[in-house]
């Protein structure tokens, strides 16, 4: 907590709404070890499943998504299509933020199977799923060591009671989160301002710290709504050689030293951005995979290079 107030971050409700909220009972519980730890295995290859999905918003369908799987063909794999074509929708139904309709299911598998469309935000996160919004959804009044500390806290795997009177301990008490936090600063180069209230940073900065949160719960998934909006030149340059080349060797050190739950992460990008797409498409070892939507519904899947030398691309 800071100045008396409830926490509240992107991926988490408030604390005290986690208290209270009664879970599910039809809802299936991850599988768990005897610790109460979810059981998450970290040398197998994630996959998210969307099968007939459909979202809907006030009666105007947003998602109608018969059968796509994510991740099955590269580690990067980047959603395309105009506005309004379902991308960021697709994202929310994938992380608790809009429901699917029955009979769809959203499943995880990373190592065991997860339907992430029947889960609590907080499960999905515990389940190794994480995101960015195409707005910084962060506490104002924290400052950017403080919100990634209690990212670190509530993202860990373990029981709900037991994160939740961590809270009531000086978070930089745990040392293990403190050193993951401090290298996600360092790596993001948030040095500067790690001291800094959320609400005094500037927005490439405010951009930068989002994404450090996010990867300080140790997710196996990422997906990123619009990284690059409002950004320029050199820090579109900055999320180029980040996704890919940096971050998976970053996140391979992590793990080597213990800080971090997997050996490597996968993205789902969700962007406009013809610079991004095309460094990406230049800079990545192995080329990302392209899925085009329009109204909806998944019209093409190729590899990105391939895409951009389509006539979609003005």
């Amino acid at each position: 907590m800071a100045n008396g107030n409830i926490v509240c971050f992107g991926n988490f409700y408030p604390v005290v709404e986690l208290a209270n909220r009664p879970f599910i009972t039809k809802s299936p519980r991850p599988p768990q070890s005897s610790t109460g730890e979810i059981d998450m295995k970290s040398d197998s290859l994630p996959l998210v499943r969307f099968r007939d999905v459909r979202v809907q918003f006030d009666g105007v369908v947003a998602v109608d998504l018969v059968h796509l799987d994510l991740f099955t063909q590269s580690r990067l794999e980047v959603l395309l299509g105009p506005n309004g074509a379902g991308k960021s929708s697709m994202i929310n139904a994938a992380t608790g933020y809009a429901r699917v309709r029955r009979p769809g299911k959203i499943i995880l598998e990373n190592g065991d199977s997860f339907e992430l469309s029947r889960f609590s935000r907080d499960r999905i996160v515990r389940a190794g799923v994480a995101r960015t919004f195409q707005m910084p959804a962060l506490f104002p009044s924290l400052t950017v060591e403080e919100s990634l500390l209690l990212a670190a806290v509530l993202g860990k795997p373990g029981l709900l009671a037991r994160r939740l009177v961590s809270l009531l301990h000086v978070p930089k008490h745990d040392r293990k989160s403190a050193t993951l936090v401090e290298s996600l600063i360092k790596e993001f180069g948030l040095e500067s301002v790690a001291q800094a209230r959320m609400d005094e940073l500037s927005f490439v900065m405010l951009r930068r710290a989002e994404l450090a949160r996010a990867l300080a719960v140790q997710p196996r998934i990422l997906f990123l709504d619009e990284p690059s909006a409002g950004a320029d030149e050199t820090e579109i340059g900055f999320l180029i050689g980040l996704l890919a080349r940096k971050l998976p060797d970053m996140i391979r050190s992590l793990f080597e030293e213990g800080l971090y739950r997997y050996a490597d992460v996968s993205v789902g990008l969700v962007t406009h951005d013809l610079v991004l797409l095309k460094g990406l498409a230049h800079a990545c070892p192995d080329e990302p995979m392209a899925h085009y939507f329009e109204g909806g519904q998944l019209k093409t899947t190729c590899r990105l290079q391939q895409w951009l030398s389509s006539t979609r691309v003005a």
